[in-house]
């Protein structure tokens, strides 16, 4: 049975801006806040600041998924 990823995100550049202020890309899949907390937005390895279809479809043929659902927003 082929497998599909239902929910693909491409990220361009790692930076947002939402309530708590702005994140700033550290590296590596890693991002902090404007309040100093630090999070991983994606696994180490697949990306330092961006995850673009080449990274995903690196992934997804690691992985066996044939096909992805893009979403945008």
């Amino acid at each position: 049975m082929k497998k599909i990823d239902a929910h693909l995100h491409l990220v361009r550049d790692l930076a947002s801006y939402k309530g708590n202020g702005r994140s700033n890309a550290l590296g590596n899949g890693l991002v902090v806040w404007d309040s100093g907390f630090k999070t991983r937005l994606f696994p180490a390895g697949w990306g330092n600041d961006a995850f673009r279809a080449d990274a995903a479809r690196k992934v997804m043929e690691d992985h066996d998924v044939a096909k992805g659902v893009q979403l945008s927003c």
